[in-house]
């Protein structure tokens, strides 16, 4: 039913962004979009989870839902390997159809949020700590040099699957090989953040 009012709503053209290799279309404040995606933003269960891993008030801020298709050399949810930022934070993302190896499942490098990960990262890569973008090669050379092989983490799951991680690890979605994907998720920060007298 979701994955319906997706398309409908790409259909329409409007509020969306689309990744420069079109294969990652994206809507922002979907909550809007219907009573169903309204749910899953409001949820307090996740809400409780996540303020309770984060130890401070949060607020949901947004629900994004994406569509990705694999296009050539596309590079996946979230345009490659990257950070969100290197403070703790955390997300709430579902499965809307089911996820395998070839149509963009997504991975996560494990304690890679670390402080002392970070600073080992970056000063292997000679690359500067609010650089939060990494290419395939730069995770190749950390991963070989940083961490062991059962810390690079493959989420697969069928529709509904719900992944909860802070995107302050290294992560992104596998570049598609074939077929789609399709997922929302919940963007969570700190409540204070938003007071408007502050």
């Amino acid at each position: 039913q979701i994955i319906n009012q997706i398309k409908k709503k790409i259909s329409n053209g409007r509020h969306l962004y689309i990744s420069p290799d079109k294969s990652d279309t994206r809507i922002f404040g979907a909550e809007n979009i219907s009573k169903e995606i309204k749910k899953i933003f409001s949820n307090k269960f996740l809400h409780n989870i996540c303020e309770n891993y984060l130890n401070y008030s949060i607020l949901n801020a947004s629900t994004m839902v994406n569509y990705l298709v694999n296009k050539k050399k596309n590079k996946g949810s979230g345009n490659g390997w990257h950070r969100d930022d290197i403070n703790k934070t955390v997300k709430a993302m579902v499965y809307l159809n089911n996820v395998d190896k070839k149509n963009g499942y997504f991975e996560l490098i494990k304690s890679s949020n670390k402080f002392e990960n970070i600073i080992r990262d970056h000063k292997l890569l000679d690359q500067n700590i609010t650089d939060i973008r990494f290419n395939e090669h730069k995770i190749s050379r950390i991963l070989k040099k940083n961490y062991k092989k059962k810390d690079l983490i493959k989420f697969f799951g069928k529709a509904g699957t719900l992944i909860l991680f802070d995107p302050s690890n290294l992560h992104r979605g596998h570049p598609l090989e074939k077929g789609e994907r399709y997922a929302m998720t919940n963007y969570y920060f700190n409540k204070l953040l938003f007071n408007k007298d502050i």
